[in-house]
């Protein structure tokens, strides 16, 4: 039972480990966007990443010890940090496998064929571009001078 807990704990600490260095590298990309450059852009994304590492740490159920006090910290404040921290794996891992399931589609379907059983006639029938803004084409075809 002991060794199940350890394994829990040092899996815990390794996803947050790994969400501290995917968070820290997202935020160094994203902040230079919000104005943030120099040391305050690497300060920031340290403290965020360091939150997201520990909120995924904490908020994780692991054994409590025999004479442990509670934990100081609000642990409420750490919940969109870990969430952060767990959605930019998880889309990683879906980046990763993206791949994958791509090739392992059971029939994918050939470029040529109609998707649908209304297009069978018009498939090999050019599409005609569609306007995004057909009111502005509109109003320039009423009023040529314009």
């Amino acid at each position: 039972m002991n060794v199940l807990i350890g394994l829990a704990t040092v899996a815990i600490l390794a996803v947050g480990a790994a969400a501290f260095v995917i968070v820290f590298v997202v935020c160094l990309k994203v902040l230079p966007d919000m104005g943030f450059t120099g040391a305050s852009r690497t300060i920031l994304a340290f403290c965020v990443a360091a939150l997201s590492a520990l909120g995924i740490t904490l908020l994780a159920p692991m054994a409590p010890a025999h004479d442990a006090p509670p934990p100081a910290t609000y642990p409420f404040l750490l919940i969109p940090y870990a969430a952060l921290g767990l959605t930019l794996l998880l889309f990683l891992l879906i980046a990763m496998l993206a791949p994958w399931f791509r090739a392992h589609r059971e029939n994918p379907r050939p470029p040529d064929e109609p998707h649908w059983p209304s297009q069978a006639g018009h498939a090999d029938q050019p599409r005609k571009p569609e306007c995004r803004d057909s009111h502005q084409h509109s109003q320039a075809r009423r009023r040529p001078g314009r």
